[in-house]
């Protein structure tokens, strides 16, 4: 995801069928982070290679056969330069709706 594409906008990031219950974190692998300075992209690290998301309010409950939502707030902080090498940090907060 180009998360220059979706500043202030929504997109659906994924769908999945979870067991009933309350879930207060999210877990995404990262793949690949890539920065853009100066018209020319470096690869960027972002530690452990996961961004893992604490749900506010107590978290989401999932109910057998309803729907829930989650809002992900991803604010990316890059840290570095093109000599020594560029990471991101991300400030990340979910919200379920």
């Amino acid at each position: 995801m180009d998360l220059s594409t979706v500043l202030n906008a929504s997109e659906v990031i994924g769908i999945s069928r979870l067991k009933s219950g309350m879930y207060n974190l999210v877990r995404f692998e990262v793949l690949e982070s890539v920065v853009t300075v100066g018209g020319q992209n470096y690869t960027a690290t972002v530690s452990s290679g996961k961004l893992t998301i604490a749900v506010t309010r107590g978290g989401v409950n999932i109910e057998e056969g309803q729907t829930s939502h989650l809002v992900i707030d991803i604010t990316p902080k890059v840290m570095g330069s093109a000599t020594g090498g560029f990471r991101v940090v991300s400030a990340v907060k979910a919200t379920a709706s």
